[in-house]
């Protein structure tokens, strides 16, 4: 390449596989971000204390330390299409648990969910890094990877705008009176179950609509096609390659079949011996196929056959 042209940041041909990918950065920046806010809502409105509305936390980080090691092991086996697939269907289910959650007010479904979302976060990140750096030349793939994560903060602002102005105004168990003390504690409990059916539907929406977005980025990336990096395909290359055409490992040339093998070193039955006889002698060893072949002296072989010549007399 010429010393005065510039690599391109991005080439046409992975323009469409950038942007993509780049999606998948405010996805998770998103999720990140809407629900450290909701700690305090489950709180109050589950009634639960300051440690217990701490495992929603727990759940959700935790999911990052369960999966950040099967990922890169399902990304080395199968390839980043496939784990980004598999890592926004997990993202997909995690959020629609909120439905069922929700209707049956259980906070450990509530935690689950978020466990099983981020199982989705864990895939997306894992191979979202190193993806965008294989997508174009190796002089400005720090660059690249540097563009993709600026949206990664949007995404982040864009969940913390939301649980902000959209979600916890609406909250009715947030509702305080003249001295600024929280009225959902002296309530009776139908009116505290009335609310909490209220409070948890609000606090599912985000997630229900967060998880339509994602299905849609299931579809487009699964239909779209993603280009393989050079480890994909050599890895492809391997596994059309038959088996016995392997190079050793000691020498550049193909190691021969079993079958090779005992052709090569298979035997035949010796010619019997039929008497004396001068002609015959050597071909009784010339007619063997054996890889090591004796070394009698035909001096010897001559005297044993006179004795044969004898005692036969």
């Amino acid at each position: 390449m010429d010393m005065n042209t510039k690599a391109k940041l991005v080439e046409k041909k992975y323009l469409v596989p950038f942007i993509l990918i780049t999606s998948l950065f405010a996805l998770w920046g998103f999720a990140n971000d809407i629900t450290n806010p909701m700690v305090a809502a489950f709180q109050t409105v589950m009634e639960l204390s300051a440690a217990k509305a701490s495992l929603i936390q727990f759940a959700f980080y935790g999911g990052y330390a369960t999966m950040a090691i099967p990922a890169a092991l399902f990304i080395r086996k199968y390839s980043y299409k496939s784990a980004i697939l598999l890592g926004l269907g997990l993202y997909a289910v995690g959020a629609f648990l909120f439905i069922p959650a929700a209707a049956y007010q259980q906070f450990s479904f509530f935690c689950i969910s978020l466990y099983i979302l981020t199982f989705g976060l864990a895939f997306l990140e894992t191979t979202a890094n190193p993806y965008i750096l294989s997508l174009g030349s190796k002089e400005t793939s720090t660059r690249r990877l540097n563009l993709a994560q600026t949206f990664n903060p949007m995404g982040s602002l864009c969940g913390m705008a939301v649980a902000s102005f959209i979600v916890l105004p609406q909250l009715l168990s947030d509702k305080r009176d003249a001295a600024g003390e929280i009225i959902f504690p002296m309530l009776s409990e139908a009116e505290k179950a009335d609310i909490r059916l209220h409070d948890l539907a609000v606090i599912r929406n985000p997630y229900v609509i967060i998880g339509l977005v994602v299905l849609a980025a299931f579809a487009v990336i699964a239909l779209v096609r993603m280009p393989k990096t050079r480890s994909e395909e050599e890895k492809a290359r391997r596994r059309r390659s038959p088996a016995s055409a392997k190079p050793s490992a000691t020498s550049g040339t193909t190691r021969p079949t079993a079958r090779a093998f005992s052709h090569r070193y298979s035997t035949s039955p010796r010619r019997s011996w039929s008497g004396p006889s001068s002609s015959s002698t050597p071909t009784i060893w010339a007619s063997t196929r054996r890889p090591h072949r004796p070394t009698t002296s035909w001096r010897w072989c001559s005297s044993f056959q006179a004795g044969l010549s004898l005692r036969c007399s």
